[in-house]
């Protein structure tokens, strides 16, 4: 989940896999970034919405996003690329947790005033 998460922000999917590469690829292919990132961008609160144990464990996957966060940057780093966006990151992990649960909330409510 938490490379999902990561791979997600990759800095590589604001431009396509390469960045070099000028010609314009059809957002329908298979293996196209941009289609991976809306997938994804569906996926997300899509799982949460689940139950609490899936949103939890997203909101869980942050110690393991944040050392992945902190390998790459060490590398990208070095190599002078751009930089994981951290602060990005966390506060998406946190709105999608939490707008989870709230709404599981009131889709409870709603069902326990549409019983009485």
């Amino acid at each position: 989940l938490a490379r999902l998460i990561f791979l997600f922000f990759d800095p590589r999917l604001e431009h396509g896999w390469d960045e070099a590469e000028e010609e314009e690829e059809d957002i329908s292919e298979v293996g196209n970034p941009e289609r991976l990132q809306q997938m994804l961008s569906l996926f997300f609160p899509a799982f949460c919405l689940q139950a609490t144990f899936t949103s939890d464990a997203f909101a869980g996957s942050v110690s393991t996003l944040l050392s992945l966060c902190a390998k790459k940057d060490k590398q990208k780093r070095k190599r002078g690329t751009k930089v994981v966006p951290v602060a990005r990151i966390l506060e998406y992990v946190i709105a999608i947790a939490s707008t989870a649960e709230d709404e599981r909330k009131n889709i409870a409510a709603k069902d326990k005033a549409t019983e009485n």
